[in-house]
């Protein structure tokens, strides 16, 4: 039975899976079977299974049953209609079972070497042919069985098969018989050749008696030959000194004419050293030159694109205010008040939207004229995927996705009244598919600024991961929305890759995890995911990450506050003592163990811009500090984008000195020095309206005494503005020292642009 079990591969060279068998080998009585009629199988090979009933849905299928002893068996094989896989399973075990048998009454073949070896190899080979006779017999049950197998599916290919197999068997007992017949011939040829072997012996001794003589005169003319070889030897040991001699003078003198050459050879490198560097020089200047001329000339058409949009701003910011005028005249009318009032009732889809937003602001100045068709999702996702688009490739284009989208509509619509139906049919159609659209309530969380604009840029960010050219290849295009659906095992890794230092190990582990929950399988094929999903997924995760160590943060300002409230009032006795807030100094204490590798400039700048947002330029509030951890991070490290070449760059060392010393005196002259120069140009307005911003800014600042050191991001500002502009104006401002390193910084600021 457990060969059965383990069969081999007969059939074809592939593995067909045994059966899970409850069966067994039972010898059947004699008297009741006449299998022996169906199959030419030898009894003791029959499958029997045994039940204590009659086994009725057996003998409906057309299995032998007989009754033994009481007990019922069933032949499964040989069945009376083999006309399964199971029947072929069955029959490749037996055959390997017969052979196995076959296999243990052979015998070691011996070679005759001697008279009784000879007549043991003739009783192995009869053996041998008994053997063989009775393979022979094996395989042709084998073959009937299989005739008999495809005879159950057609009657005519297993009567064909049965007679080829006959007449093949035929054949293979001729062998034989051809053999013995083949053996006579070969032992009359035998003893023919050995009659001619014993003359060709006698011919062969006389040959070599006659060797022999000719051997030993062979043997003489060498012994003279090797004498004479040694008086050449001697000759030529001699001649062989002589030239020994003349080679070592010759290489004595190649040697001293190399070393005069190869000093000559290093004078020359080194000229053509001194070549190559003034030759890298000029080629460092030119590419400078030239890179200075295509900024000039990036820079002019920049100015050009920039003039003609804001004409065209102009333009349709005229139609808006002249619609804008007549549309409120409407508004004042009976009629269009009681339709006001109808439309009151059933808010529209601006109602969900941030006040200060300028999409709600055009919605509601330009009221519904036009029904516009709600959009299919993958007309939706063409829209959204466009805005991820152009923010991701214009980054110094940033803002909240839902000015953005107004600002768009504004530009690409023929008036503002369609835009304003155009992103009235948006939002109705974000607001009756996001329950079933990931991309849609996605978008609409981002309108209705439910992510602050820090998380949505790393939306961007984390978007671009999928538009660059590695990552391409990877993707495929769902035709019911267009959205790209990525391997699960791409968007593991890239979570991984660029949300671990931000959302932690355990974090990034959580978000794959339910990636993995949703995650699209088809049979062969590596599971799959659309990129809507993962942001959506990667999004939310990351706003409950910011809210916690927002909350956190937070907490740990109120106890700081509490521990140097009254310090800080002490030191700021102007400011209201009923808001909590930090000095510079309790500022610093906070951040030094929350943000370990930030260096005090960077602290310093950091608490500048907390000012920003506080109601003093001194100290900053717990609402600023709020604002600040939200839109800024400070309590997480900065998110690297692999291949931006984007990087912080701070004020170094000293330049505070600087500014500590002298930037009430040289500071704002120097930036109205700057402005001066650059209203000459009209390429640089655009600079100069930041600039008198810049140093409205100044005038704030130098009336409070303690603010100083924290002017150094008004002077940052000022510098990157100056360096795009012109390093030519940097000539003109004050101050020498200032100026070396307002220089180098403007050098920095040029060359990163040229990258």
């Amino acid at each position: 039975m457990h060969a059965l079990l383990e069969s081999s591969q007969i059939l074809g060279g592939k593995d067909i899976k045994p059966p899970e068998m409850t069966t067994k080998l039972i010898a059947p009585s004699v008297d009741q079977d006449d299998t022996q009629d169906i199959s030419r199988i030898p009894k003791k090979y029959h499958i029997i299974r045994s039940f204590p009933i009659f086994p009725k849905d057996f003998a409906d299928q057309g299995y032998r049953v007989y009754n033994n002893n009481g007990t019922w068996n069933v032949v499964l094989w040989p069945s009376a209609n083999p006309d399964s896989r199971q029947d072929v399973q069955y029959l490749s075990d037996a055959v390997r079972l017969m052979l196995d048998e076959l296999q243990g009454d052979t015998c070691a073949r011996v070679d005759p070497t001697q008279m009784q070896d000879v007549q043991k190899a003739k009783t192995n080979a009869a053996h041998m042919i008994q053997l063989f006779e009775k393979r022979c017999s094996l395989l042709k049950i084998a073959l009937d069985e299989i005739t008999r197998q495809v005879s159950a599916h057609c009657t005519e290919r297993g009567a064909l098969l049965s007679f080829l197999i006959d007449d093949f068997m035929n054949a293979f007992k001729e062998i034989p018989k051809q053999y013995n017949s083949a053996l006579k011939v070969m032992k009359k040829e035998v003893d023919q050749l050995r009659v001619s072997l014993d003359a060709k012996s006698m011919e062969l001794d006389s040959q070599a008696k006659d060797l022999n003589e000719q051997i030993s005169l062979m043997m003489l003319e060498r012994r003279m030959e090797k004498e004479w070889h040694g008086q050449l030897e001697e000759q030529l040991k001699k001649w062989k000194q002589q030239v020994d001699t003349y080679k070592k003078k010759a290489q004595d003198q190649i040697k001293l004419e190399r070393e005069m050459l190869e000093h000559q050879i290093s004078g020359l490198r080194d000229v053509v050293a001194d070549l190559r560097l003034e030759n890298d020089a000029l080629k460092e200047q030119l590419q400078f030159q030239r890179s200075e001329m295509l900024k000039s000339e990036k820079k002019y058409a920049e100015f050009e694109q920039q003039i003609q949009t804001m004409n065209k701003k102009n333009e349709k910011l005229q139609m808006q205010i002249s619609k804008g005028g007549m549309t409120s005249s409407r508004a004042k009318s009976p009629t269009s008040s009681r339709v006001d009032s109808g439309e009151n009732n059933q808010p529209g889809p601006e109602a969900s939207l941030v006040d200060e937003s300028k999409l709600k602001q055009l919605i509601e100045e330009f009221p519904k004229q036009k029904e516009m068709p709600l959009l299919t999702h993958r007309e939706i996702t063409q829209v959204v995927f466009g805005l991820f688009d152009q923010l991701f490739n214009n980054p110094n284009s940033f803002a909240p996705l839902d000015d953005f989208y107004a600002q768009r509509l504004l530009i690409t619509e023929e008036t503002p009244q369609a835009a304003a139906d155009t992103a009235r049919g948006f939002l109705l159609s974000l607001n009756h598919s996001e329950d079933v659209f990931t991309l849609a309530s996605l978008t609409n969380d981002l309108l209705r600024r439910k992510f602050n604009d820090s998380i949505f840029r790393i939306l961007i960010q984390f978007y671009g991961f999928f538009k660059a050219q590695p990552f391409q290849f990877n993707t495929v295009i769902d035709h019911n929305t267009d959205v790209p659906i990525i391997p699960v095992a791409l968007a593991n890794n890239l979570t991984q890759s660029m949300f671990t230092t931000v959302l932690g190990d355990d974090g990034v582990k959580d978000v794959n995890e339910q990636i993995k929950a949703v995650q699209i399988e088809e049979r062969g094929k590596p599971p799959m995911i659309p990129i809507v999903n993962v942001f959506d997924l990667m999004i939310r995760k990351i706003v409950d990450h910011f809210n916690q160590k927002c909350t956190e943060t937070l907490n740990n300002f109120s106890r700081h506050y509490t521990r140097y409230q009254k310090t800080i009032n002490q030191r700021i006795p102007t400011d209201d003592p009923t808001i909590q807030r930090m000095d510079w100094r309790t500022f610093r204490d906070f951040m030094k163990p929350i943000r370990q590798e930030l260096t005090m400039q960077e602290l310093e700048r950091l608490f500048f811009d907390c000012t920003h947002f506080s109601d003093s330029i001194a100290s900053i509030t717990s609402d600023a500090f709020d604002t600040m951890c939200v839109t800024r991070q400070i309590y997480i490290n900065k998110i690297k984008v692999p291949g931006s070449g984007k990087r912080l760059r701070f004020v170094p060392n000293e330049m505070l000195s600087v500014i500590d010393s002298a930037w009430k005196n040289s500071l704002r002259s120097s930036v109205k020095k700057a402005i001066t120069e650059l209203s000459k140009s009209d390429q640089a307005q655009n600079a100069v309206v930041t600039l008198r911003a810049l140093d409205q800014k100044l005038e704030e600042t130098l009336k409070n005494t303690s603010a100083g050191p924290f002017c150094m991001q008004l002077l940052h500002e000022a510098a990157s503005i100056i360096g795009s502009e012109a390093v030519s104006i940097a000539s003109s401002l004050p101050i020498d020292k200032c100026l070396s390193i307002m220089e180098r910084q403007i050098t920095v600021l040029n060359t990163d642009s040229a990258k």
